[in-house]
């Protein structure tokens, strides 16, 4: 699923209405309470899905700032030593406390290898071990996260916006929910009807506050907009719950398969 930055939704109404904004009789402060209210209705189902590494120290580790669910887990067991030149391969690169790692993709987004680049040599990653998160971790694991079939000896617990782990240090692979906010800008699934709702929320919201401050010429606009606001939100809402976004509501069977197919797991998982 893509998604549209917030920010470009409200240059749009901006546009749309600048007259009232160039005027001064609205402002950009009636943006953010209506963004929030839009993103109340979304559920982890619409989510972004993102991966990152996480470099273990004294048995813990930081996790990401904008995480919220998570879906896999996965600590780095076995490597060989590689040419640096292997880092041609990467598609993606994280800098950590005394090397840069990558993540290698096939087509289909799927890691299978991770390389960890030191001052003249690499360290090519290619056997993993499925995390064991403790009954308290759960709770911070979308509902199909894979780490919830482990039978691992290695048990992780999320608290405190970090990762402490049974190991004393390493290297955590993780794909996780992230948060739809950040710095006061969200992210919107990228739906011409969900678009459509939002705007019209916003549109909505600026007409009511130029109507309750005695506007003049404004009530028969405010009064379309509110029922304009009404059928799109039907209409966003039947888009939202749809049974057609099954990617989300079958993520459990969407890791299984991926990782039995590109992932070597050390610890096998209970299917």
């Amino acid at each position: 699923m893509k998604f549209i930055k917030s920010e470009t939704i409200k240059a749009e109404v901006k546009e749309k209405l600048h007259i009232f904004f160039e005027s001064n009789k609205v402002s950009d402060s009636l943006f953010y309470p209506v963004f929030v209210n839009c993103m109340s209705k979304f559920t982890f189902k619409v989510f972004p899905q993102k991966t990152d590494l996480i470099q273990i120290k004294n048995k813990e580790g930081i996790l990401p700032n904008d995480f919220k669910k998570l879906n896999v887990a996965l600590v780095c067991d076995s490597y060989t030593e590689v040419s640096e030149k292997v880092k041609t391969m990467d598609t993606w690169d994280v800098s950590l406390v005394d090397s840069n790692c990558c993540i290698n993709k096939d087509d289909n987004d799927n890691m299978f290898s991770i390389v960890q680049t030191y001052p003249g040599y690499a360290l090519q990653w290619y056997k993993f071990d499925l995390l064991k998160p403790s009954k308290d971790t759960r709770s911070s694991c979308s509902d199909g996260c894979l780490n919830l079939k482990s039978t691992s000896l290695n048990e992780i617990d999320i608290r405190n916006g970090k990762i402490h782990t049974s190991f004393d240090e390493g290297l955590i692979y993780i794909e996780y929910l992230g948060d739809l906010e950040s710095n006061y800008e969200f992210d919107f699934p990228d739906n011409p009807t969900v678009i459509e709702w939002i705007k019209a929320e916003l549109i909505h919201e600026i007409f009511q506050t130029l109507y309750y401050n005695g506007e003049s010429d404004i009530e028969r606009r405010y009064r379309d907009a509110k029922q304009d606001v009404a059928i799109k939100y039907n209409n966003a809402y039947s888009i939202i719950k749809r049974s057609e976004v099954k990617e989300f509501y079958n993520l459990a069977n969407k890791l299984i398969l991926r990782y039995k197919k590109v992932a070597n797991l050390s610890n096998p998982i209970k299917w």
